[in-house]
């Protein structure tokens, strides 16, 4: 569980903005000058934060149960691609600039 970082000499506490543990936190690497974090949590969304300003930008909504992890990817269809895992068994493909999911794979039972 992640509780609170320092960015920027600044504290971050991103259970904050989320209304269960976050489970996950990764900073965006889609070009040199990116300012953006994303946050997962078990309280099944995902948000959007300013670096620079620790700001909370956007909630992705979607999932049916925690969201346990996240991964970034660069591909050549959708460069802004974010793909996070959940325990409701689905894996969901986000568009951050859309702040939607255009895929998800389910899992088996």
């Amino acid at each position: 569980m992640i509780k609170k970082i320092s960015v920027n000499t600044q504290t971050f506490h991103p259970n904050d903005n989320h209304t269960n543990s976050v489970t996950c936190l990764i900073q965006m690497k889609w070009d040199i000058n990116t300012t953006t974090l994303v946050s997962s949590s078990l309280d099944k969304t995902l948000k959007i934060w300013n670096v620079e300003t620790l700001k909370q930008l956007d909630t992705l909504y979607g999932h049916e149960n925690g969201v346990l992890c996240l991964f970034q990817w660069k591909n050549t269809y959708n460069k802004e691609t974010i793909t996070s895992g959940s325990a409701d068994q689905t894996v969901k493909f986000w568009n951050i600039k859309s702040k939607k999911d255009y895929d998800v794979i389910f899992g088996r039972d």
